[in-house]
């Protein structure tokens, strides 16, 4: 037991410190994630799922989310969060992603050990459509 304040605020340090580095690679995979996807990359988007999230959401299937939905100009998380137990690391992530013309979604992410197990993207921005 830490019986010094200053034990106490090395172990919260200790645990910021390590933390930190987890939450913006969490942030960058899932950036990543919406940028391979969004350039129509939808086999490299993929490969940065979960292997079970992987296996039950195919590359046709994730190409139907992405093909019709336009590249987010810009991409913001507000909300962070993470937990760890028994080394298996646990992370949520909210934002906003806004396109070119203004239209905006909420976005979130759930993740394991730094892949992505769920994505939510809502509501779908679609892109332009030009008439030839």
């Amino acid at each position: 037991m830490l019986k010094s304040p200053v034990g106490v605020f090395a172990v919260i340090g200790g645990a910021i410190s390590f933390g930190f580095p987890d939450q913006r690679g969490d942030s960058r995979t899932a950036r990543e994630f919406l940028a391979l996807g969004g350039s129509g990359q939808i086999a490299e988007a993929r490969a940065l799922l979960h292997l079970g999230t992987a296996d039950s959401l195919s590359e046709d299937a994730m190409r139907a989310i992405f093909d019709p939905l336009a590249a987010f100009s810009e991409v913001s998380f507000t909300s962070v969060a993470w937990s760890m137990s028994n080394g298996v690391r646990q992370g949520r992530i909210e934002g906003t992603g806004t396109m070119a013309d203004g239209c905006s979604s909420r976005l979130a992410f759930e993740m394991l050990n730094g892949a992505i197990t769920h994505f939510s993207i809502a509501p779908l921005c679609q892109r332009q459509r030009r008439s030839v």
